[in-house]
């Protein structure tokens, strides 16, 4: 019994000597190199040789970002959980870790419960892990990380197994840490080099589109990407335009192209001031947040950063990065695009400034140019004049021209001088005017005396050249020799003069001519209506009383039908002397009108009635007057033919 106690001592004391060995080798290892990367395999050979496992990882906290990565890996490949993925902190078995500064062991034969505790664990799940142990990695009393074993094997870890594996991780925690922190010098001091070396770049030309290629290939050391663009801002016209891009083509989204920058990504970074990333789960995530970028997103983008460009404190643009990777980018990122942006804004400023200052030069010597042409070639005289002494500081040519005097003779004189004397004073009150800013031109007629003493009339037009702030010193004229138009102005006047005469004389004469005919007009309608008046009344007192007896005492029908036409055609001949009655219908009412005319147009008596909704006996009555008013009083005498004939 005794020797059983004393072997199982010797073997307790073996097991924690080979441990201790194990554990001081792992030391060793995890210390020989601040690259860390280079020692992880041989740790995990000499980790395996303590705790069995099916996969052993080494994560990393980040802080800022709220997320955990995987910094290292052995064993099982899981999806999702490979060296550099991160994921969020919370709900992740790294939070219970960084919470109760403790290991643990969890075992797991339940999915749906594994899932309830710890939704990021799901995908070792599905790869066939059922067993975890897990440790937090603590550095100047800091969770760093933490150090966890998988296992396909359910229950495969003991207590033991966590007081092992808490051992081994304050073993190499400081190690890590020191890693990290050699890691972040390094990085920093690449990244300070690289963002130094984009300073020089994009500083070395004002013309930004020769150094955007090279400063491009020195971002992506920084931020990997597979687009990156360069957008400048205008806030007064409300415009977004992509100055810079490389990499995927997105349409409408091009060098160049230009759209409102209301309702973009943009416009956040303008309110914001500062950078953020966009990482969308899905489309419909992404329609309702930021529509702006589905044509991005359509191109394959699933991850974006955006970082302002603020020069002088305006945010003049922004720059974005973005990638096809879920999830690419993290808080330094972010950090490292806002360096990047504030590196270039004010070159890019700069360069702005540089191209408009270039734009305003080349407008300038084109409007000198044709400012040069106009006052050279101009069909007008053309003059600066000094206001204080009229003096004529440059003529044009066709001024000589007016004036008979060559360049030289113009400028040794003054504008008074070459003014005809009467009309050196004329336009005093406006030039006053114009000088005190009231009026912004003057315009005039007056009388210039060329050099051979000949008196011209000119149309002078003034308008000062201003300075900002000051008075005028000089005007601009233009003169134009309007002579032959006052020339012109004057026969026109003469010839109106005449005319006006020789119409005046002749409106009297045709006024005394219209007299004589109104009074002849007048007599001839007097006349007319008497010959009228004895025609009607000579038939009706000749004519009609005999035809009337005679149709009385005719007992043939075909003698009395010509007796009725020719009283019609008495009545014919005497109708267009009786002004006052209708041709045809001159003593029917108007519903008598309407039934003859459907007589003459062959309706029975029960059609017309038909027509106006009346009864047969009705339209009957209507014929009957009608045939009385028009005389036609004998029943062989028909009506239609009447009708007919008179129309």
């Amino acid at each position: 019994m005794r020797k059983e106690n004393l072997r199982e001592k010797k073997n307790i004391t073996d097991r924690l000597t080979d441990e201790m060995t194990i554990i001081a080798k792992i030391g060793r290892i995890i210390g020989a190199s601040l690259n860390i990367n280079e020692v992880y395999e041989p740790f995990a050979a000499e980790a395996r040789k303590l705790i069995p496992f099916d996969r052993l990882s080494v994560s990393l906290i980040h802080p800022q970002s709220g997320t955990v990565s995987l910094a290292y890996m052995n064993g099982l490949d899981i999806v999702g959980r490979r060296p550099g993925d991160s994921i969020p902190v919370a709900g992740s078995l790294t939070e219970d870790l960084s919470r109760t500064r403790t290991g643990f062991i969890l075992d797991t034969t339940s999915f749906e419960e594994l899932i309830q505790r710890y939704p990021a664990s799901a995908n070792g799940y599905k790869a066939g892990m059922r067993s975890l142990l897990t440790v937090p990695l603590i550095s100047q009393d800091e969770v760093i990380g933490s150090l966890g074993f998988r296992s396909k094997t359910p229950y495969a870890y003991t207590e033991r197994d966590l007081s092992l594996a808490q051992r081994i991780g304050d073993q190499i925690a400081g190690a890590i840490a020191n890693a990290q922190i050699h890691d972040n010098l390094k990085r920093a001091e690449q990244e300070l080099a690289i963002i130094t070396k984009i300073g020089c770049i994009i500083s070395s030309s004002l013309n930004i589109d020769e150094v955007y290629e090279p400063f491009a290939a020195e971002a992506s050391k920084l931020i990997p990407f597979d687009r990156m663009a360069i957008c400048l801002h205008d806030i007064d016209a409300d415009q977004l335009t992509i100055n810079y891009a490389i990499g995927s083509d997105i349409s409408l989204r091009k060098k160049g192209d230009s759209f409102r920058l209301a309702g973009s990504v943009s416009q956040i970074v303008q309110q914001r001031r500062t950078g953020f990333s966009i990482t969308p789960a899905n489309v419909e995530e992404l329609a309702a947040q930021f529509p702006s970028l589905l044509a991005s997103y359509k191109k394959g983008m699933r991850s974006i950063i955006i970082a302002p460009l603020i020069s002088r404190d305006i945010v003049i643009g922004d720059i974005n990065f973005r990638s096809t990777k879920t999830k690419a980018y993290t808080e330094r990122h972010i950090r490292l695009a806002e360096r990047i942006g504030d590196q270039i804004a004010g070159v890019i400023a700069n360069a702005q400034l540089f191209d408009k200052l270039k734009k305003t030069e080349s407008s300038l010597r084109e409007s000198e140019t044709r400012f040069r042409a106009i006052f050279d070639q101009a069909a007008v005289g053309v003059a600066e004049v000094e206001l204080s002494t009229g003096r004529y500081l440059n003529v044009n040519r066709r001024l000589c021209e007016i004036l008979g005097m060559t360049q030289e003779e113009i400028l040794a004189t003054t504008f008074l001088a070459v003014t005809y004397p009467e009309d050196r004073h004329s336009h005093d009150d406006q030039l006053a005017l114009m000088v005190a800013g009231k009026i912004e031109a003057l315009t005039l007629e007056k009388r210039f005396v060329r050099k051979d003493g000949t008196v011209i009339w000119v149309k002078v037009t003034a308008s000062p050249l201003w300075k900002p702030g000051e008075k005028p010193e000089r005007d601009i004229s233009i003169i134009e020799d309007i002579t032959e138009h006052k020339q012109a102005d004057e026969a026109l006047k003469s010839n109106l003069d005449q005319l006006e005469s020789r119409v005046r004389k002749r409106t009297i004469e045709l006024e005394e001519i219209n007299t004589a005919l109104r009074v002849l007009l007048k007599k001839g309608e007097m006349d007319q209506k008497k010959v009228a008046e004895s025609i009607q009344g000579n038939i009706n007192e000749l004519v009609m009383p005999f035809l009337h007896r005679l149709k009385k005492n005719q007992s043939k029908t075909e003698n009395v039908a010509y007796l009725n036409i020719l009283e019609t055609n008495l009545n014919q001949i005497a109708s267009p002397f009786i002004s006052q009655l209708s041709a045809t219908y001159r003593n029917l009412t108007p519903k008598e009108i309407q039934i003859a005319e459907l007589i003459k147009q062959g309706k029975s008596s029960k059609e017309i009635a038909e027509c106006f909704g009346l009864s047969v006996g009705t339209v009957t009555t209507h014929r009957n007057n009608i045939r009385k008013k028009m005389r036609l009083n004998s029943k062989s005498a028909n009506l239609r033919s009447h009708l007919l004939f008179l129309s």
